[in-house]
């Protein structure tokens, strides 16, 4: 199923639990990530929201992206909503 977020690009296999991330930011990526990863990245993202903290992602495992405040409230309903496809299909 594609899945085309404020920040996140990609494609969600509900059969395997994945997520394959095709663009953060409309920068282009390739990157699988588990359920348990994508709840990780949750759980990291709401921790920085709540300290007013910046949050860097790091695309092609090699350069670090800065996502301001906006940007990662915006990320952070990204992963809620991809949780709650993945959820709603087990």
């Amino acid at each position: 199923m594609r899945f085309d977020g404020q920040i996140l690009r990609g494609n969600i296999d509900c059969k395997s639990n994945e997520l394959e991330i095709t663009s953060i930011k409309n920068i282009p990526t390739q990157s699988v990530l588990q359920n348990s990863q994508i709840a990780e990245l949750l759980e990291q993202s709401e921790k920085a929201i709540g300290l007013h903290e910046g949050f860097a992602v790091t695309v092609r495992d090699s350069f670090p992206l800065l996502l301001e405040h906006d940007e990662l409230l915006k990320l952070n309903t990204d992963i809620q909503k991809i949780q709650s496809i993945l959820n709603s299909n087990n």
